[in-house]
């Protein structure tokens, strides 16, 4: 029985658990991650893909998005990569789509002509030594981190308790920052939580828009490493189990 007993207590915990995760917002089924615009709807908007990638939902979530220019310069091209093909032809090409910087909210299937006549925009960062942090380095599990960021004379505040990332866009006239709360032990974090991104003008610290999200049976690490300056004044954010959904940032 004190077998039973403790297979009956491991249910219990892992139900716990579950339940908890649930009353969160978060459904332990498979990673996910949600977005919302909280400030600067002016400058960003949520696009939504118009139908299921082809690859497999599971995949969609660890694939990264691929971004191409656009000759016009009114947009960009995006589509997602697929980690599970190793033999090209193995599985169909994912939807390649064009979607607009300029005009919020457009997004449209991108032609062949225009996917081979592009270039891919690679990861673009200005200049990372004005974005370094101030303070003593926090312990190997933290959950505050007191470190501080100022660019040009202006405190930059994060949203979040932990600092995850902060980088410039080229040119170094805006900045963006990522933080979550939870906890960080040595690459280790919670399972899930509510990540921040801010984005400062960098010349007057003022800050321009604030989105905030959560991630559930995943990292903070693997939801925000999709976060991207593809032009001096354009931020992109995919998100969600499917990566159907993604935050464009066009900053004037």
């Amino acid at each position: 029985m004190p077998a039973a007993n403790a297979k009956l207590a491991t249910k219990m915990a892992g139900l716990v658990a579950f339940l908890s995760l649930a009353g969160c917002g978060c459904w332990p089924l498979r990673p996910a991650s949600t977005a919302r615009v909280k400030e600067g709807n002016q400058y960003c908007t949520v696009v939504h893909t118009p139908r299921p990638w082809s690859i497999l939902p599971l995949d969609a979530f660890v694939a990264h998005g691929l971004y191409r220019n656009v000759s016009s310069g009114d947009g960009f091209l995006f589509t997602i990569d697929d980690p599970s093909v190793t033999t090209p032809g193995e599985h169909p090409d994912p939807e390649r789509y064009w979607i607009s910087s300029t005009h919020r909210g457009q997004i449209r299937t991108a032609t062949n002509a225009e996917w081979v006549g592009s270039d891919e925009i690679g990861h673009l960062i200005g200049s990372a030594q004005l974005a370094k942090l101030e303070g003593p380095e926090p312990p190997e599990y933290v959950e505050q981190d007191s470190r501080t960021l100022t660019i040009n004379g202006h405190l930059l505040a994060k949203s979040g308790d932990i600092w995850r990332s902060r980088f410039l866009a080229p040119g170094n006239r805006y900045i963006a920052l990522s933080s979550f709360n939870g906890w960080w032990d040595a690459g280790r974090a919670a399972r899930d939580g509510p990540f921040f991104i801010d984005v400062y003008e960098a010349a007057h610290g003022k800050r321009l828009a604030l989105i905030r999200g959560s991630w559930c049976d995943f990292t903070p690490d693997g939801v925000l490493n999709e976060l991207r300056w593809i032009s001096d004044r354009d931020l992109v954010f995919p998100y969600g189990s499917e990566k159907r959904d993604i935050v464009v940032c066009h900053f004037d």
